[in-house]
């Protein structure tokens, strides 16, 4: 069930980083002057959002199992369509996770790679 306080997945976890950095997580001011669509973030305003916390962001095509620690956090796409930040690892093959659909942390098992699309950020 998705929240109704916070519609954009995208924003959420951009949101979600920034306050685990101490940085700030107005939505005013990692959306001023984006090109929202329908008032929501797109995939290709992860970048800009970042940057103006200080932050850089890469693209990848990784597996979560391939990522190296360095590499976490890291937005990955879920199998629902929406994102998660997967923030570290906690095991040997799990992944502790913010997924903004719930507005709670989460355990992902790596190998149920049915969860996890492709696409990461």
């Amino acid at each position: 069930m998705r929240r109704e306080e916070s519609p954009d997945d995208i924003l959420a976890c951009v949101k979600y980083l920034a306050r685990a950095w101490r940085k700030s997580d107005s939505s005013a001011v990692l959306t001023a002057g984006l090109p929202l669509e329908g008032g929501l973030m797109t995939m290709a305003l992860i970048p800009a959002a970042f940057a103006r916390i200080g932050a850089t962001v890469s693209t990848t095509t990784k597996a979560p199992r391939r990522l190296a620690d360095y590499e976490l956090p890291a937005l990955l796409t879920a199998a629902h369509g929406g994102l998660i930040v997967c923030l570290r690892r906690v095991g040997r093959r799990s992944y502790l996770a913010f997924d903004p659909l719930t507005g709670g942390e989460l355990i992902l098992d790596a190998t149920a790679g049915a969860k996890l699309g492709e696409d990461r950020f």
